[in-house]
């Protein structure tokens, strides 16, 4: 029972952070609607384990847990592929921004 009191609380800590600080960075609406989701989801899974092992049944997975564990996978190289975006279009902002100043100091000369 303590287990399932210390994951709620985490995973609402997660929730309250998340809305805290959801405004300082630019997040589109649907990974937003996509988190919370994902944290109402969690939160069900705790408090009802058998819900997990009945979905992970029917979709032909045997344990709930191993679901969980897919599913993470899956979140996990989604999480990585979004980073890798973001850092591939932050270069390529810099490199635009890099060479405009290039210009400007060249034009100056």
């Amino acid at each position: 029972m303590i287990i399932k009191v210390l994951l709620i609380a985490m995973i609402g800590f997660s929730f309250v952070f998340f809305l805290k600080n959801s405004h300082k960075v630019t997040v589109k609406a649907w990974k937003r609607l996509a988190l919370i989701g994902l944290l109402l989801l969690a939160i069900a899974s705790v408090v009802f384990p058998e819900i997990l092992d009945d979905t992970a049944k029917m979709v032909g997975i045997g344990r709930g847990a191993d679901l969980l564990l897919y599913a993470t996978v899956v979140a996990f190289i989604f999480l990585t592929l979004n980073i890798y975006v973001k850092f591939r279009d932050i270069n390529l902002r810099q490199d635009k921004i890099i060479s405009k100043i290039a210009l400007i100091d060249k034009e100056k000369e």
